[in-house]
């Protein structure tokens, strides 16, 4: 049995998919949500999980969560890396708290980033820019990722410096898209 699981919106996935999730925990009277606050540890008692201390990030206050079981879903720990698209809590806490209490770890290299976050900033530029001609270089401004049959060769072993697309998204992008190619 195929069971269909990709969600896409545009470039505002993760927004709708949390937006989704938030208003659907509204209709559930018996979720209680601890909005804003910031897991600091897990409480374990004799090898069994029995809940958590968190901070309440509106209060500065410390909070004791008593539960027969945790679901952590921490987010990874992109910030680890200097240029990055991820939110500023991202920071690998989550795994950090489990390995802490002898929780085994796995597919840690795997990591989910964004590759065109701009240097300096880390801002987000669009789909748009590759989706309008925009391509990936290295340092060397070198087209990497034909290397790995996933971009195109380089015409005649040149790239061409032209810029697609019409209204903002040209004008915004013009002269980064020159730059990149």
């Amino acid at each position: 049995m195929k069971i269909e699981r990709t969600w896409f919106a545009a470039d505002k996935t993760g927004f709708h998919m949390l937006h989704t999730l938030f208003q659907t925990s509204l209709q559930f009277p018996q979720i209680q949500r601890f909005d804003e606050h910031f897991v600091l540890d897990i409480l374990v008692d004799d090898g069994h999980v029995r809940g958590l201390v968190a901070m309440n990030m509106m209060e500065g206050t410390l909070v004791q969560i008593r539960a027969n079981a945790v679901v952590m879903a921490t987010g990874g720990a992109g910030r680890v890396y200097r240029y990055n698209t991820n939110g500023g809590i991202v920071t690998g806490d989550g795994m950090g708290m489990a390995l802490s209490h002898g929780v085994p770890l796995r597919d840690m290299e795997f990591v989910q980033y964004h590759p065109t976050g701009l240097p300096g900033s880390g801002i987000l530029m669009t789909e748009g820019c590759r989706g309008e001609g925009g391509i990936l270089v290295n340092k060397n401004g070198y087209r990497y990722l034909q290397d790995y049959g996933m971009g195109p060769e380089t015409p005649l072993g040149e790239p061409k410096k032209q810029i697609y697309g019409t209204g903002s998204t040209r004008q915004s992008f013009s002269g980064l898209l020159a730059r990149m190619a």
